[in-house]
């Protein structure tokens, strides 16, 4: 059985895969399966098991796009960050799963992910990839040699590609064939015909948006639509495209195709391509009316707010998952900041109602917790910096002796005439093992020392004492929104309202008028949750009111949940005052 080990015993090696299709016809296929099959095949027969599986679907390694935005990236992300440490293994189908890049790029990439000491197992071949193990000219030799076939297999793929999609856009347009069965929302194709034809419902729903789009902008025009009977929920961004879209007057707009060299190809319009909605002339009419109110809008402007919401990026709507943005409104000259879910503004939102919560609903309770709990309870704690510092000092002292060492090798190797014996070559290969293994130690050293020197200095700037203060200017708003970030707090809002019907398993007698909002750590593993309406929170011992910014009651500090769970109210009467 192949073993996996490290000097240091009591580290323990995670075994981690990697698989990518790069399109959905492969998804459909075999492509897939057959890459599961190997990894479960050799962690069977090895008798391992996977930590954490990475997986591209739909994503070209052509040109690196899965090592830009994919899964890989986030692999390459945690190996620099170091969750992903040296002698942990990745199983991939072959080096065409990584990349398709060619010559340079594509080998540093692999090189890259070998000389931070994770070791590659390539399954098609069952080959070892290990930096410490084999001489590196021969590793070198292999990658290249693998790389640059898969990379003239993918150039003969797409060139045989692009002739087929060269050929599709010549008959769409000599002889009106169907091009793509990938079609808009209104649009269906009929198979015995071969032709494409107007989804009835659907069309009539494309003709109420445009209408609408004459007398409203997109917003308004998502709400009234979403108000009648539809096949889907309209949001904003939808409504945005379809109002742009030449396709509902029959145009086919050709765009965005590579050519063989990456250069993209000419714009092209086919009209006549699909049935048309409307017209012609009234999709540029609409045009001119959204260009209209855009160049108003643009006039007019907005105030500028600053960076007011503190949790920004971290609080969520749990009805359907998006994140809450901030909102101002004023009343008697006097301004209010809420926060809402878009969806809900449309109709998108499972809740059924528009979400604007107040702010201080939110800030008030959070800081209540925030303050009377010890601050590593909430915010990530630091750690011991001074002993990373002098590990990472230690390791380029170690570093500096073993350079030193060979340098007085490659001396005496000069002053003997240049001859170099084999006990000596294998004990120089064996320090520049030994420098490259420390060089990787310290270098992650200092990224962690960097990072903790963040966290130390904001949690100088944010004692439970001076919070307030900090938050009331723009600075500090960002620096806590940051440490909350980091930190992995989510904060997610259950909206619910006055006439809320009742629900089996309440925990108290009002809970079902009443919001809930959850406070989730990710990296202490635990959750705080805390209820409220117009009038007043329900915290953990007590009551606060939102009017009076009084808390009445006795405050239990271990209280503490698993992630998600809910607190337990029951035994509290909710009519206390």
């Amino acid at each position: 059985m192949l073993v996996f080990y490290s000097k240091d015993l009591s580290m323990t090696v995670h075994i981690y895969s990697y698989k990518r299709i790069s399109s959905r016809t492969q998804k459909e296929g075999t492509g897939i399966d057959r890459q599961e099959a190997l990894i479960d095949e050799y962690l069977a027969h090895h008798k391992l098991e996977l930590t954490r599986e990475f997986i591209d679907l739909g994503i070209s390694g052509f040109r690196g796009k899965n090592a830009r935005t994919g899964a890989l990236r986030e692999f390459l992300d945690l190996i620099t960050s170091g969750a992903i440490k040296a002698n942990d293994v990745l199983l991939v189908e072959n080096f065409d799963r990584l990349t398709r890049m060619n010559g340079i790029d594509a080998t540093k990439l692999v090189v890259d992910i070998l000389s931070a000491k994770i070791i590659i197992v390539t399954l098609s071949d069952n080959q070892t990839y290990d930096y410490r193990q084999e001489d590196h000219s021969n590793i070198l030799f292999k990658i290249n040699f693998v790389l640059s076939r898969a990379n003239e297999e993918s150039r003969i793929k797409r060139n045989r590609s692009l002739g087929a999609w060269q050929k599709k856009h010549s008959e769409a347009k000599s002889l009106n064939k169907v091009m793509t069965k990938k079609l808009p929302y209104w649009i269906s194709y009929n198979r015995e015909t071969e032709s494409l034809n107007l989804n009835p419902s659907r069309a009539n729903e494309v003709k109420k948006i445009f209408k609408l789009l004459e007398l409203y902008g997109c917003a308004r025009t998502a709400i009234e639509i979403n108000k009648t009977e539809t096949d889907k929920k309209w949001t904003l961004i939808a409504i945005r495209h379809l109002s742009r879209a030449k396709s509902v007057f029959g145009c086919l707009e050709i765009y965005k195709t590579k050519t063989a060299n990456g250069e993209g190809a000419d714009y092209e319009e086919l009209e006549n391509y699909y049935p048309a909605v409307i017209s012609k002339e009234q999709f540029y009419n609409i045009q001119t009316k959204l260009n209209v109110r855009a160049e108003t809008h643009e006039k007019k402007g907005r105030e500028a707010k600053g960076f007011r919401n503190v949790f920004k990026g971290v609080i969520f709507c749990e009805h359907c998952n998006t994140a809450l943005h901030q909102h101002f409104t004023k009343r008697k000259d006097k301004e209010y900041m809420y926060l809402l879910c878009a969806k809900s503004l449309v109709g998108a939102c499972p809740a059924g109602r528009k979400i604007f919560i107040p702010y201080n609903y939110i800030l008030e309770p959070f800081l209540l917790y925030y303050k009377n709990y010890d601050l590593e309870r909430i915010i990530r704690k630091t750690g011991d910096i001074q002993s990373i510092v002098e590990s990472r000092n230690a390791y380029d002292t170690e570093i500096k002796d073993k350079q030193k060492t060979m340098d007085k090798m490659i001396e005496s190797i000069e002053s003997n005439g240049g001859d170099i014996p084999k006990i000596i070559l294998s004990r120089i290969r064996s320090i520049e093992t030994e420098i490259d293994e420390l060089s990787n130690k310290r270098d992650l050293a200092d990224i962690e020392v960097t990072r903790m020197n963040i966290y130390v200095e904001a949690e100088k700037a944010i004692s439970r004492d001076d919070i307030d203060e900090l938050l009331s200017s723009e600075e500090g708003r960002i620096r806590f929104n940051v440490l909350l970030k980091e930190s992995q707090v989510e904060i997610r809002v259950l909206k619910r309202f006055d006439d809320s019907k009742p629900f089996e398993g309440q925990d108290f007698k009002d809970e079902h008028k009443m919001s809930e909002v959850i406070i989730n750590n990710k990296t202490k593993g635990f959750g705080i949750n805390y209820y409220f309406d117009r009038k007043h929170a329900i915290l953990a011992g007590g009551y606060y009111y939102f009017y009076t910014k009084k808390y009445i009651g006795t405050w239990n500090s271990e209280l503490t949940l698993p992630l998600g769970s809910r607190a337990d109210f029951s035994s509290r009467d909710d009519d206390t005052q």
